[in-house]
């Protein structure tokens, strides 16, 4: 994509891709939109699990949210006090 996506639509599609409702369209554009802010500076946690899932399942949904469940359970853990 030509144009940079604001930060707050940025944060709404990470949720709706976390929950597993994000149109292919809006997501497509969110993972370039990874990407790109990867080359230019360091991406958040979430950011880096949501690249991940689609590297390992870029076919199959239900794999990607499996992926991204395990993850937040795991991440859930570890920050656990």
């Amino acid at each position: 994509m030509s144009h940079v996506v604001s930060l707050e639509r940025l944060r709404i599609w990470k949720l709706m891709e976390f929950v597993g409702i994000l149109p292919n369209k809006k997501r497509r554009v969110l993972i370039s939109e990874l990407e790109r802010k990867s080359q230019v500076t360091r991406l958040e946690s979430d950011e880096r699990k949501i690249l991940t899932a689609d590297k390992m399942h870029p076919q199959d949904k239900r794999a990607r949210r499996r992926f991204l469940k395990q993850e937040l359970k795991a991440w859930e853990k570890r920050t656990a006090i």
